[in-house]
C-alpha cells in the first residue's frame, strides 16, 4: 500500500510540472486555428429554477422585424456544463492551411479558480489521456480550403470520473506538445437548486449602470461542516472568463440553505445588446450586412458602420450576448454546416473623431475568447478617421462589441460603449464544494440566469 501511494503521489507530481507552462484559459496559440467550438451535445436541460431560460433556447428579432431562428445549434450557450455521468461535450475547429494533421488531446483536471488540481490523472480519469483526435474533414463545395477536426468527450478510451473543472489541451502529434488551443469545460455530479434575482445596486454611481445578482443555495441534503471553507462560487457573465466573480463563500447559511447577498460584490458593468451580423447567407444582404461581392476565390462582406455607443439613449433588442452559429443558408438542406459553410473576408468600420492614442482597438465576442487576439485587431485611418479590420470569417450569425488595450500591454480590456442596467444579460451560478480533507473542489451544482427575465 506504502508503495502505490508513492506511485500516486509521484505521477501527481510530473503532471503537475507537465502542466506548468500551459495556459489555463481559453486560448488559441495559433492563427491558422479558426472558429473554435466546445459546446454541449445537446441543449443543457438544467436551467434557473426561478424564470430564467438558456438563450440557445431563444429567438433572435433585430431591425427590420425579421426573427431568424437559432434554436438549430446549440453554439450560443454560455459555457460548456455538463453532467458526470452521461454528459459529452464535442469539439470543433478548422485549420486553415487545409491540410491533414495527427492532432491528439490532453485533460487536466482543475481547481475551482483554475489552477491545476493535485488529483494524478489515475484519480479522475479511466483510460487513456494522450490520444489522437479522428481524422479531419476537408471543405466541401466551397471556396475556402480549411480542414475541420471534431471530438467528442468522453470517447471509448477516455472517461473522466470526478466532478469539477476541466482543461482540454490540443496539441499536434509531436514530442513537445506545442498546445494549439486550449479550452475550459466543467463538469457537475449533482444540482442543488439555486435562486436568484437582478436588483439595483445600492451604490448610486452604478444604480443604473451594473447588474447586481442575488442567489441562495439549497444544500439542505449535503453535509457542510463550515460553509465558508467548503463552499465555493463562481459567476460568469456571457461566458466571458475573463471578468467572471471567484471564489465567493456564503455571506450566510441558515437551514442547510446558503445565502449569497453581498453588497457591491456581486456586481457587473451591464454592457449594452450586443452588435449582429449575418452571413449564414451570401446571396444577399441580411442583418448587419452593407454589401456582399462574389470572385472567383471567395467573397468579401462590407458590415454597415459602427460608431461608440457613448451617450446614447438605451435600445433593447434580442441579442445572443456575444455568441455565434455557423450555418449555411445557401446550401439546401445541408448536412455538414461544419465543413460546408464558406469563409468569407469580413470588414468592420467603427468611425471615431480620433484615434485612441494609447490604446489599440480589438473586435471583441465569444469567438475571439474575450481576449485582445491579433487577427482582430484594427487600424486606424486618420484620412477616413475610421478604424478598419479585414479578417476571414465562417459563414454564420455572429454577436459583436469593440474593445480598447492599452498600447503597453498591461491593464484590462474596456469596451468602448457605455452601460445600461437594461441591458439583457446572460450569468452562470457555479457551485463549489470541497469537503475538509478533500484534494479537490467538486463542482455540485449550476445554473443560468437572464438579467431581464430574473429581476426582482
Amino acid at each position: 500500500m506504502r508503495y502505490l501511494t508513492l506511485i500516486v503521489c509521484l505521477i501527481s507530481f510530473l503532471q503537475s510540472n507537465a502542466q506548468e507552462g500551459l495556459k489555463n484559459i481559453d486560448y488559441i496559440y495559433l492563427e491558422n486555428i479558426r472558429t473554435v467550438m466546445l459546446q454541449p451535445e445537446q441543449v443543457v436541460g438544467v436551467v434557473s429554477s426561478t424564470r430564467g431560460v438558456l438563450k440557445s433556447n431563444s429567438s433572435v428579432s433585430l431591425k427590420g422585424g425579421q426573427v431568424d431562428s437559432l434554436k438549430q445549434r446549440n453554439q450560443v450557450n454560455d459555457i460548456p456544463v455538463i453532467a458526470l455521468t452521461g454528459g459529452k461535450v464535442i469539439l470543433s475547429f478548422d485549420d486553415m492551411d487545409g491540410d491533414y494533421k495527427y492532432y491528439r488531446y490532453r485533460l487536466a483536471h482543475c481547481n475551482a479558480d483554475w489552477t491545476p488540481s493535485s488529483l494524478s490523472e489515475l484519480e479522475y480519469l479511466h483510460g487513456y489521456n494522450d490520444d489522437r483526435l479522428p481524422n479531419g474533414s476537408p471543405s466541401f463545395g466551397v471556396a475556402a480550403l480549411y480542414t475541420n477536426y471534431k471530438l467528442e468527450l468522453p470517447t471509448a478510451s477516455t472517461r473522466w470520473t470526478k466532478s469539477g473543472n476541466y482543461l482540454l489541451h490540443i496539441y499536434i502529434d509531436d514530442q513537445d506538445r506545442t498546445p494549439v488551443l486550449t479550452r475550459r469545460f466543467c463538469i457537475y455530479e449533482s444540482q442543488y437548486p439555486i435562486n436568484a434575482r437582478f436588483t439595483r445596486t445600492g451604490l448610486t454611481e452604478k444604480t443604473d449602470t451594473h447588474h447586481e445578482l442575488d442567489f441562495s443555495v439549497n444544500c439542505k441534503n449535503l453535509n457542510i461542516r463550515n460553509s465558508q471553507r467548503e463552499i465555493k462560487v463562481t459567476v460568469v457573465q456571457n461566458s466571458n472568463w475573463n471578468t467572471a466573480k471567484c471564489n465567493l463563500p456564503p455571506s450566510y447559511s441558515m437551514g442547510g440553505v446558503l445565502t449569497f447577498d453581498y453588497q457591491d460584490s456581486i456586481v457587473f458593468p451591464a454592457g449594452q445588446e450586443f452588435r449582429p451580423f449575418d452571413t449564414r447567407s451570401l446571396l444577399s444582404n441580411r442583418i448587419g450586412v452593407r454589401s456582399v461581392e462574389s470572385f472567383k476565390d471567395g467573397y468579401d462582406v462590407t458590415l454597415r458602420e459602427d460608431r461608440p455607443r457613448i451617450n446614447e439613449p438605451y435600445r433593447f433588442y434580442y441579442d445572443i450576448n456575444g455568441g455565434f452559429v455557423i450555418n449555411n443558408f445557401d446550401i439546401p438542406d445541408i448536412d455538414d454546416p461544419d465543413t460546408r459553410s464558406e469563409y468569407a473576408n469580413v470588414l468592420f468600420t467603427l468611425r471615431t473623431r480620433q484615434a485612441y492614442d494609447d490604446y489599440d482597438v480589438y473586435v471583441i465576442s465569444k469567438l475571439t475568447d474575450w481576449q485582445a487576439y491579433a487577427p482582430f485587431k484594427m487600424n486606424y485611418n486618420d484620412k477616413q478617421k475610421a478604424y478598419f479590420l479585414d479578417v476571414e470569417m465562417k459563414q454564420g450569425y455572429y454577436d459583436y462589441t469593440y474593445a480598447l488595450w492599452p498600447k503597453n500591454g498591461s491593464g484590462r480590456l474596456i469596451f468602448i460603449d457605455t452601460n445600461w442596467f437594461e441591458t439583457e444579460d446572460n450569468y452562470t451560478i457555479l457551485v463549489y464544494f470541497r469537503p475538509v480533507g478533500d484534494r479537490y473542489d467538486r463542482l455540485i451544482g449550476y445554473g443560468t440566469f437572464n438579467s431581464l427575465l430574473d429581476r426582482g
